[in-house]
């Protein structure tokens, strides 16, 4: 039982289970939930309270009496030090991989969804980071932010960032060799998991005197090196706007961005608009080769951060989806078309892709990459979001069981006012403009793969899908989206998301529309963090 001296120390207590931000959890005489950072579910220990909120408490050990036997000295100085980017690295990974499948489970069960998540899936513990972004002092000093703080922990090395961390060493040489920072307050680095090649940028409040001789230097030096860039944008926005679908976890970034920020590379070694990624030497883009299928990725561009998982992300969303010869593909935040390229290709059948993504720049990297792939594709640029909906009423005029079949799966989707809508060349695409309308469908247009269309006010497209692909920022697609996808009827959808939390709020608004969940699969994308992505296969109930 514990008790509470007058120091505020709980003497005594057993943890009993362990957040995905790396806090154990208690309890305080009065029944308050205790949330003490860095105990382990197990550890026997007195808790030092150090914060007191209304309904509950913040803690550290003060004493560890008995460990648990899931906790492991960590490999790391910089966790020690209080480095907040990654929540595990004092636990055992089999017992992670546990905490992240108990994670999920949970996610569902508060939405009142039962499940129970295979095994989570993993590429190993110490899988490389494919890209990553570390804050700059004014001395030159790297490092990484401090739990739930904007404090920097010096870190010579970290653990995730494998190769690519010699990219950050060579900067932080360089800019001690020039007399400081001159205004660069993060290095981002990205690096092609498949290929090796990599790219490298300053995050800037200005672009430095010697940002072109640093280019030069640094790509003498790394012959791997396709790109450097310097982007100019305020210091507490750079490390949000470079992050992909998850936090950068290696440097302490707990914050989120959404995906293509629509930042976008200037061929010029001037300042250019604020947040654009100015290229200073090399090539604007790396390539990278996942599951067979190769893509180029250019600064601004979503891709996964961890090549290896998300190998293992994308063939499950293969399996999981089981496309067969002829069907069609609609892939909603489609990014530069990885997710949707790949299960085509490692599916084995003829199928048709349609992505939509809002941001033009990622829609033209989607284009080039399934040309690159041999993939038949098309792309929408619009928001996913907002502009996607079911087109059922087309068919009020049919009746009976084939119209009701021959009803499902389409959809109505708004095209961004003067963005670019690209079309595939084969003469049998399906895409068809419309008026803003669904009734109102008029002849198809179709054009060859590198043209386009710019529409001077919103248009729609009508499409037919089979199956779909959900793979959205961590706020989820909404109940909303949910809605109107089920309403569309497609057979089955694969829901790929690195927050439980909004998957299990969707997945519940699918079930509430009709469809059941057939499987759920957690990866560990986010090896020592308190993340993991999830697939669920989510079918129509008479499918």
């Amino acid at each position: 039982m514990a008790t509470q001296n007058k120091s505020n120390v709980l003497k005594g207590v057993k943890i009993t289970s362990v957040t995905n931000m790396g806090a154990g959890v208690c309890r305080a005489p009065d029944g308050r939930v205790v949330f003490v950072y860095g105990a382990v579910d197990g550890d026997m220990v007195d808790v030092k309270i150090t914060r007191q909120k209304r309904s509950y408490f913040e803690g550290v050990i003060e004493t560890l009496i008995e460990p648990s036997p899931y906790r492991q000295i960590s490999d790391c100085t910089a966790f020690t030090a209080g480095c907040g980017g990654c929540m595990f690295r004092h636990i055992s990974y089999e017992h992670e991989l546990t905490l992240k499948r108990e994670h999920v489970a949970s996610a569902f069960a508060r939405v009142g969804i039962r499940v129970t998540p295979d095994a989570v899936k993993t590429a190993g513990e110490f899988a490389p980071r494919c890209k990553f972004t570390v804050p700059v002092m004014p001395d030159s000093t790297t490092g990484y932010y401090k739990r739930a703080s904007k404090k920097i922990v010096p870190s010579d090395t970290c653990p995730l960032h494998g190769e690519a961390d010699k990219l950050r060493v060579f900067a932080t040489d360089y800019m001690r060799r020039v007399g400081g920072a001159s205004g660069v307050h993060h290095i981002y680095v990205r690096r092609a998991g498949g290929t090796g090649e990599m790219s490298l940028a300053l995050l800037c409040s200005t672009v430095p005197t010697w940002a072109d001789d640093f280019a030069r230097c640094a790509m003498e030096a790394f012959p791997s090196l396709r790109g450097v860039f310097a982007r100019t944008v305020a210091a507490d926005a750079a490390y949000n706007d470079a992050s992909d679908d998850i936090s950068d976890g290696a440097s302490g970034n707990n914050s989120q961005s959404s995906r293509n920020k629509g930042a976008s590379v200037k061929n010029s070694a001037s300042v250019g608009e604020n947040g654009s990624y100015i290229l200073l030497k090399g090539e604007p883009y790396i390539t990278d080769i996942l599951l067979g299928c190769r893509f180029r990725i250019s600064p601004a561009s979503f891709y996964q951060v961890n090549h290896d998982g998300a190998e293992i992300l994308y063939k499950t969303a293969a399996e999981l989806i089981n496309l067969r010869d002829g069907e069609t593909l609609l892939d909603l935040y489609c990014g530069t078309g990885t997710v949707g390229i790949s299960v085509i290709k490692a599916s084995r059948v003829e199928a048709h892709l349609i992505g939509v993504e809002i941001t033009p720049e990622a829609v033209a990297d989607a284009r080039e990459n399934a040309k690159m792939n041999g993939v038949r594709a098309d792309f929408i640029c619009g928001d996913a979001s907002e502009g996607v909906g079911n087109a059922d009423n087309d068919n009020e005029s049919d009746s009976g069981d084939d119209a009701s079949a021959n009803s499902r799966g389409n959809f109505i989707i708004t095209v961004s006012s003067s963005d670019e809508f690209t079309h595939s060349e084969d003469e049998t695409s399906i895409l068809a403009h419309t008026n803003n309308t669904a009734s109102q469908t008029v002849n198809s247009i179709l054009l060859s793969s590198n043209s386009n269309i710019n529409t001077s006010s919103p248009k729609t497209v009508k499409i037919r899908a089979d199956a779909v692909i959900i793979n959205p920022p961590r706020s989820g697609c909404g109940e909303e989206l949910a809605r109107k996808i089920a309403a569309a009827g497609p057979s089955r959808v694969v829901y790929i998301s690195c927050n439980p939390n909004t998957l299990a709020r969707d997945a519940a608004a699918f079930v509430a529309a009709g469809y059941v969940i057939k499987c759920i699969v957690p990866v560990d994308m986010f090896p020592r963090t308190g993340h993991v992505e999830t697939i669920a296969r989510i079918q129509r109930a008479d499918f």
